[in-house]
């Protein structure tokens, strides 16, 4: 599976750290359903959109319980508001 990490500046607020913490927590535990892990500005105020395969009740719950890992790990709370999708939904 190939892995692309892309930067369109220099990367330094804190959710350029959290974005590329959680691609990698991601990764290790939804493996082939996870797509895309990107930094965005969405309309509903959500900042980070996360692209899977196959989305069911278990995916996003585990998606949140990462989230809120990384975000202890960075010590900011409430740093990523996610907009979990899949590609039929973009």
């Amino acid at each position: 599976m190939p892995i692309t990490v892309l930067t369109r500046k220099l990367l330094k607020r804190p959710i350029d750290d959290a974005v590329l913490l959680l691609s990698g927590k991601l990764f290790s535990r939804l493996g082939g359903n996870l797509l895309l892990v990107e930094s965005f500005d969405g309309a509903d105020g959500s900042n980070v959109r996360i692209v899977v395969r196959e989305k069911n009740d278990s995916i996003i719950d585990t998606i949140l319980r990462t989230i809120g890992e990384v975000e202890d790990a960075l010590g900011v709370v409430g740093l990523i508001f996610p907009d979990i999708v899949t590609p039929d939904e973009l």
